[in-house]
């Protein structure tokens, strides 16, 4: 959603607004990554990760029954591997109004009501960027899923948008849609 599509005057340490309407129909959560490339010099970053399965996972709460998150609370961390699971550490978690997975912190703030998720690029690692620059930014992994507490909290897809290769785990399918949006830096 952020920065939008062939917007001017971007910030040199954007936030990046991504939507995740899929839990306002039942998904427990929404998990991506993002690829930013720098189009005058091909550089660029994958973010959390270069590893398709390395995701920023968002969910809202949906209580008990669901992920196990009250219901207006959120959380937002990173996870890397064949399996989706709690964060790794402390370290992984950007927000968790909830106190779940750590200390409440917001340095990702998620707006429930939109169900949105707002991530700073240097939250996530990354230096500002260049001024004056041709920049784009794509969803190279991009799904919700659904925990299932009954089945001892198995996670399953509940609607993918995109995934790179049907060899990478958790999603042992490929999905090649994405969506670019390319942006110009601002001044320093």
């Amino acid at each position: 959603m952020a920065p939008a599509d062939e917007s001017t005057g971007v910030s040199l340490n954007p936030t990046f607004v991504l939507g995740q309407n899929q839990t306002a129909i039942g998904a427990d959560g929404a998990a991506y990554n993002l690829r930013l490339r720098d189009l005058m010099t091909l550089n660029g970053y994958n973010l959390p990760g270069a590893a398709s399965n390395a995701l920023i996972r968002v969910e809202e709460g949906t209580g008990p029954t669901g992920n196990g998150i009250a219901v207006g609370q959120s959380a937002v961390f990173t996870s890397a591997g064949a399996v989706l699971g709690a964060p790794a550490s402390a370290a992984n978690v950007l927000t968790d109004t909830s106190g779940k997975f750590g200390a409440a912190k917001n340095s990702a703030p998620v707006d429930t009501a939109a169900h949105t998720v707002s991530l700073p690029l240097n939250v996530l690692g990354v230096p500002a960027l260049q001024p004056l620059r041709p920049y784009k930014w794509e969803m190279q992994s991009g799904f919700a899923y659904k925990y299932a507490p009954s089945e001892g909290n198995r996670i399953s897809a509940y609607s993918v948008y995109t995934w790179p290769a049907s060899t990478d785990a958790p999603i042992l399918q490929t999905r090649p849609v994405n969506m670019n949006w390319d942006f110009i830096t601002g001044e320093k």
